[in-house]
């Protein structure tokens, strides 16, 4: 298994595109935490393309 940490949803993309993956499994202290869906992050990256915002930094 693989401990990575990407730091914004861009980070999340190339990933997932690097790597081939649909899934990428949350863990937090061995314990599962989540499972965050390539289609999840390509939809909030979408979202914040509409309204004029980066996706690393949504609060700018």
């Amino acid at each position: 298994m693989r401990s990575l940490v990407p730091s914004c949803p861009l980070a999340f993309k190339q990933m997932f595109r690097a790597l081939g993956l649909r899934y990428v499994l949350v863990s937090r202290h061995g314990q599962l935490v989540g499972i965050i869906k390539k289609k999840d992050i390509l939809e909030h990256i979408e979202l914040y393309h509409r309204k004029g915002a980066s996706p690393a930094h949504p609060h700018v």
